[in-house]
């Protein structure tokens, strides 16, 4: 069966693209957007690959990318939240100093 059409965007690089996009607005809640950024990376990574070693089936290294900033710019802005966050209960708890 012949494929029509030229390579098509692979799937966890779109995966990527929507899990670093949500990391971004969720990383103030609880650190829910932590786990969106690692996928975001890890989806990213895994499409890179796949569409370099096939990359008569497969492209979308554009979003792939796009997705692991995404992810990655989500992911340290939730981990800056969390430690601001703790911060704030220390100073609360402790006083200033």
């Amino acid at each position: 069966m012949m494929m029509q059409g030229g390579p098509r965007i692979h799937p966890l690089a779109i995966i990527s693209l929507v899990a670093g996009i949500l990391s971004i607005p969720t990383c103030c809640c609880f650190g829910i957007g932590i786990p969106f950024g690692i996928a975001a990376i890890v989806c990213g990574i895994i499409a890179m690959g796949k569409a370099k070693a096939n990359p008569e089936l497969y492209k979308g290294n554009g979003l792939a990318i796009a997705g692991i900033i995404c992810g990655s710019l989500g992911m340290l802005s939730g981990i800056g939240s969390f430690f601001t966050t703790l911060d704030d209960s220390f100073r609360s708890k402790y006083g200033n100093y």
